[in-house]
């Protein structure tokens, strides 16, 4: 019983411990360092999460991050559009029509476009 409650505490600290590491200004440095494209799905999970929990801020800046690291990949795509939805979320309606309509000029054809045109629409009118 003992051994287990061990492995248990242990793999309780490591999970915050590697966590707290992920999200830390050190890992991206280590990002921005290597252009590895595997912390960009780290920060998407990270900028999803923080989407979640209404820290819009912090998501807009990892997505900031993915589109400066990984600016060839889908996630580039999938992050420019959620800069958008970071700025609905702060109710900040001119800056995510802005956002949107860059989005539309760079993914003109994307499975995305109807649904950002609909949001411009939408976001137009609230404004």
């Amino acid at each position: 019983m003992i051994k287990y409650l061990f492995v248990v505490v242990l793999f309780l600290v490591g999970t915050r411990k590697g966590c707290l590491y992920l999200n830390s200004d050190q890992f991206q440095k280590y990002g921005d360092e290597k252009k590895a494209q595997w912390t960009c799905h780290v920060n998407d999970i990270l900028a999803e999460t923080a989407i979640f929990f209404s820290k819009y801020t912090r998501a807009e800046a990892l997505y900031q991050k993915i589109l400066t690291r990984c600016p060839e990949t889908g996630m580039a795509e999938k992050a420019l559009y959620k800069i958008g939805t970071c700025y609905e979320g702060r109710n900040l309606y001119n800056q995510a029509i802005e956002s949107y309509e860059n989005y539309l000029k760079v993914y003109p054809d994307s499975g995305r476009s109807k649904k950002v045109l609909k949001k411009i629409q939408v976001l137009q009118v609230s404004r």
